[in-house]
């Protein structure tokens, strides 16, 4: 057996990653480009937090929480994406009972409505998400700020 028939992209992907921590860790690659982009974001938001004598605490906290439930906050979001466009193309295709209509228009259809609806009401959702953000940008640049 030769030593590439057993190498998978997984063991590439890790090679990569942990030759990345490690040069960062030796201080052969700086974050520099990172932090600055973390600063322009911190500097966009509204909520002040981690004002308090264990604002450095609720930074760590804050900063692993979110490290640590972003996927799966990810996937609850893709699967309610998921449900709720499929619920449309149900839904359209009740309106819609001519045969002659594929499914798969009808689905496109669906989450292209909440794709589309989404982006019209954007003003009402998106200033949330950039406090959240700059808040979580925040948050990392203190936990990793060396006092």
């Amino acid at each position: 057996m030769r030593w590439f028939e057993w190498w998978r992209w997984r063991h590439t992907l890790l090679l990569i990653a942990t030759t990345g921590f490690l040069a960062a860790y030796f201080g052969l690659i700086t974050w520099g480009h990172v932090e600055q982009a973390l600063e322009r974001l911190a500097a966009e938001g509204r909520i002040e937090a981690f004002q308090s004598p264990m604002g450095r605490g609720e930074a760590i906290f804050t900063s692993f929480m979110f490290v640590m439930l972003s996927p799966l906050a990810a996937l609850a979001a893709f699967g309610l994406y998921t449900f709720c466009g499929a619920v449309i193309a149900g839904l359209l295709r009740t309106l819609i009972p001519s045969a002659a209509v594929p499914d798969w228009l009808l689905t496109i259809a669906g989450y292209g409505t909440l794709v589309g609806t989404a982006s019209y009401v954007h003003p009402v959702w998106f200033p949330y998400l950039v406090d959240v953000a700059a808040l979580i940008a925040r948050a990392l640049l203190i936990a990793t700020r060396v006092d």
